[in-house]
Protein backbone atom coordinates (compact mmCIF):
# COMPACT_ATOMS: atom_id res chain seq x y z
CA UNK A 1 0.00 0.00 0.00
CA UNK A 2 1.44 3.19 -0.93
CA UNK A 3 2.03 5.96 1.63
CA UNK A 4 -0.53 8.59 0.68
CA UNK A 5 -3.69 5.40 1.15
CA UNK A 6 -2.37 4.84 4.57
CA UNK A 7 -2.64 8.24 5.34
CA UNK A 8 -6.16 8.64 4.25
CA UNK A 9 -7.45 5.02 5.40
CA UNK A 10 -6.02 5.14 8.60
CA UNK A 11 -8.20 7.60 10.72
CA UNK A 12 -11.06 6.40 9.29
CA UNK A 13 -10.58 2.74 10.32
CA UNK A 14 -9.37 4.12 13.85
CA UNK A 15 -13.01 6.37 13.07
CA UNK A 16 -15.20 3.86 12.91
CA UNK A 17 -13.77 0.39 14.84
CA UNK A 18 -14.62 -2.01 14.83
CA UNK A 19 -15.29 -2.73 11.69
CA UNK A 20 -15.01 -6.62 11.18
CA UNK A 21 -16.79 -7.03 7.99
CA UNK A 22 -14.40 -7.24 5.11
CA UNK A 23 -14.86 -6.03 1.49
CA UNK A 24 -15.67 -8.43 -0.86
CA UNK A 25 -13.48 -7.74 -4.35
CA UNK A 26 -15.44 -5.60 -7.04
CA UNK A 27 -16.40 -7.24 -9.64
CA UNK A 28 -16.95 -6.87 -13.05
CA UNK A 29 -20.93 -6.39 -13.13
CA UNK A 30 -21.60 -5.37 -10.42
CA UNK A 31 -24.31 -2.38 -9.98
CA UNK A 32 -24.05 0.47 -7.36
CA UNK A 33 -26.64 2.66 -5.66
CA UNK A 34 -25.99 5.08 -3.68
CA UNK A 35 -26.93 8.41 -2.05
CA UNK A 36 -24.60 11.11 -0.73
CA UNK A 37 -24.38 14.88 0.78
CA UNK A 38 -22.11 17.02 1.19
CA UNK A 39 -21.64 20.90 1.84
CA UNK A 40 -18.80 23.12 -0.07
CA UNK A 41 -16.81 26.04 0.39
CA UNK A 42 -17.49 27.91 -2.37
CA UNK A 43 -15.36 31.23 -4.47
CA UNK A 44 -18.02 32.79 -7.23
CA UNK A 45 -16.35 35.14 -9.64
CA UNK A 46 -17.44 37.11 -13.04
CA UNK A 47 -15.17 37.00 -16.03
CA UNK A 48 -12.19 35.78 -13.48
CA UNK A 49 -12.12 38.14 -11.00
CA UNK A 50 -13.65 36.86 -7.45
CA UNK A 51 -16.43 38.45 -6.47
CA UNK A 52 -18.05 36.84 -2.74
CA UNK A 53 -17.57 33.65 -1.30
CA UNK A 54 -20.36 31.30 -0.14
CA UNK A 55 -21.78 27.91 0.37
CA UNK A 56 -23.49 25.12 -1.84
CA UNK A 57 -25.23 21.89 0.03
CA UNK A 58 -26.10 19.04 -2.21
CA UNK A 59 -27.83 15.77 -1.98
CA UNK A 60 -27.13 13.11 -4.42
CA UNK A 61 -28.52 9.99 -5.59
CA UNK A 62 -26.19 7.86 -8.02
CA UNK A 63 -26.14 4.31 -10.20
CA UNK A 64 -22.71 2.84 -11.04
CA UNK A 65 -21.70 0.22 -13.31
CA UNK A 66 -18.65 -1.94 -12.47
CA UNK A 67 -16.59 -2.17 -16.25
CA UNK A 68 -13.77 -4.13 -14.26
CA UNK A 69 -13.15 -4.27 -10.45
CA UNK A 70 -11.48 -1.06 -10.84
CA UNK A 71 -13.18 0.71 -13.32
CA UNK A 72 -16.66 2.13 -13.01
CA UNK A 73 -19.32 4.08 -15.02
CA UNK A 74 -21.46 6.36 -13.02
CA UNK A 75 -24.69 8.74 -13.80
CA UNK A 76 -26.92 10.96 -11.01
CA UNK A 77 -28.88 13.48 -9.92
CA UNK A 78 -27.82 16.58 -7.64
CA UNK A 79 -30.24 18.13 -5.82
CA UNK A 80 -28.13 21.65 -4.63
CA UNK A 81 -29.11 24.89 -3.17
CA UNK A 82 -26.40 27.61 -3.07
CA UNK A 83 -26.07 31.01 -0.75
CA UNK A 84 -23.99 33.88 -1.52
CA UNK A 85 -23.20 37.15 -0.28
CA UNK A 86 -22.32 39.94 -2.96
CA UNK A 87 -20.81 42.74 -0.57
CA UNK A 88 -23.41 44.48 1.78
CA UNK A 89 -26.59 43.21 0.01
CA UNK A 90 -28.55 40.55 1.48
CA UNK A 91 -27.89 37.14 0.80
CA UNK A 92 -28.97 35.67 -2.12
CA UNK A 93 -29.68 31.62 -2.91
CA UNK A 94 -30.87 29.32 -5.77
CA UNK A 95 -31.62 25.84 -6.06
CA UNK A 96 -31.22 23.43 -8.91
CA UNK A 97 -30.48 19.83 -10.35
CA UNK A 98 -27.81 18.25 -11.61
CA UNK A 99 -27.46 15.73 -14.34
CA UNK A 100 -23.87 13.73 -13.79
CA UNK A 101 -21.73 11.38 -15.17
CA UNK A 102 -18.53 9.88 -13.84
CA UNK A 103 -15.43 7.37 -14.12
CA UNK A 104 -14.75 5.91 -11.00
CA UNK A 105 -11.42 3.85 -10.47
CA UNK A 106 -11.65 2.08 -7.52
CA UNK A 107 -8.19 0.57 -6.01
CA UNK A 108 -9.36 -2.64 -4.42
CA UNK A 109 -7.93 -3.61 -1.37
CA UNK A 110 -8.19 -6.64 1.47
CA UNK A 111 -9.79 -5.29 4.29
CA UNK A 112 -12.92 -3.16 4.73
CA UNK A 113 -11.47 0.08 2.55
CA UNK A 114 -11.65 0.46 -0.98
CA UNK A 115 -9.70 3.58 -1.53
CA UNK A 116 -11.29 5.80 -5.17
CA UNK A 117 -10.85 8.32 -7.44
CA UNK A 118 -14.12 9.90 -9.14
CA UNK A 119 -13.64 12.23 -12.68
CA UNK A 120 -16.96 14.01 -13.89
CA UNK A 121 -19.02 16.56 -15.24
CA UNK A 122 -22.66 17.36 -15.68
CA UNK A 123 -25.30 19.68 -16.74
CA UNK A 124 -27.47 22.10 -14.66
CA UNK A 125 -31.16 23.25 -14.84
CA UNK A 126 -32.46 25.29 -13.26
CA UNK A 127 -35.98 26.36 -11.83
CA UNK A 128 -37.44 29.57 -11.28
CA UNK A 129 -33.93 30.84 -10.18
CA UNK A 130 -32.17 30.87 -13.80
CA UNK A 131 -31.47 34.53 -14.59
CA UNK A 132 -29.51 34.00 -18.20
CA UNK A 133 -29.63 31.77 -21.69
CA UNK A 134 -26.48 30.02 -21.50
CA UNK A 135 -25.68 26.63 -20.41
CA UNK A 136 -24.70 26.13 -17.27
CA UNK A 137 -22.49 22.83 -16.52
CA UNK A 138 -20.48 21.57 -13.90
CA UNK A 139 -16.52 20.55 -15.29
CA UNK A 140 -14.37 18.74 -13.89
CA UNK A 141 -15.82 17.35 -10.83
CA UNK A 142 -12.55 15.53 -9.51
CA UNK A 143 -13.04 13.79 -5.77
CA UNK A 144 -11.08 11.37 -4.25
CA UNK A 145 -12.33 9.03 -0.91
CA UNK A 146 -12.42 5.66 0.61
CA UNK A 147 -15.25 3.52 0.69
CA UNK A 148 -15.10 1.48 4.41
CA UNK A 149 -17.82 -1.50 4.21
CA UNK A 150 -19.92 -2.41 6.88
CA UNK A 151 -21.01 -5.73 5.31
CA UNK A 152 -19.88 -7.51 2.04
CA UNK A 153 -22.13 -5.34 0.27
CA UNK A 154 -22.80 -1.78 2.30
CA UNK A 155 -20.25 0.49 2.25
CA UNK A 156 -20.06 3.93 3.64
CA UNK A 157 -18.11 6.20 2.04
CA UNK A 158 -16.21 9.83 2.30
CA UNK A 159 -14.83 12.07 -0.20
CA UNK A 160 -12.77 15.07 -0.77
CA UNK A 161 -12.72 16.82 -3.55
CA UNK A 162 -12.34 19.81 -6.37
CA UNK A 163 -15.09 21.23 -8.40
CA UNK A 164 -16.09 24.00 -11.22
CA UNK A 165 -19.48 25.38 -11.78
CA UNK A 166 -19.63 27.37 -15.33
CA UNK A 167 -22.48 30.08 -16.36
CA UNK A 168 -23.86 29.75 -12.99
CA UNK A 169 -27.78 30.42 -13.35
CA UNK A 170 -27.13 30.90 -17.06
CA UNK A 171 -25.11 33.76 -16.52
CA UNK A 172 -22.18 33.60 -19.17
CA UNK A 173 -18.83 34.44 -17.02
CA UNK A 174 -20.37 33.77 -13.51
CA UNK A 175 -18.58 30.93 -12.11
CA UNK A 176 -17.72 28.93 -9.03
CA UNK A 177 -14.95 26.88 -7.93
CA UNK A 178 -16.12 24.86 -4.59
CA UNK A 179 -13.57 22.36 -2.04
CA UNK A 180 -16.39 19.25 -1.51
CA UNK A 181 -16.15 17.77 1.52
CA UNK A 182 -18.99 14.75 1.53
CA UNK A 183 -20.34 11.52 3.27
CA UNK A 184 -22.71 8.81 1.72
CA UNK A 185 -23.73 5.45 1.35
CA UNK A 186 -23.76 2.95 -0.93
CA UNK A 187 -25.16 -0.58 -1.84
CA UNK A 188 -23.84 -3.03 -4.18
CA UNK A 189 -25.89 -5.96 -6.35
CA UNK A 190 -24.42 -8.62 -8.94
CA UNK A 191 -26.01 -7.66 -11.53
CA UNK A 192 -26.64 -10.58 -13.60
Amino acid sequence: MKPICKILTVPLIIALVPVIAHAEKLEEGNIELGISGSHMGASLSFEGEEVTTGSLTTFASEVGYFLSPCIEIAGGVDFSRDSNKIGGLEETSSHYVSLTGSLVFNIPMEGPTIPFVTLGGGFVVYGGDSFGDDTSYLFPSITVGVRLFASSNVSINFEFGYQHHKNIGGWDGLNRSSFIAGIGISAFFRGD
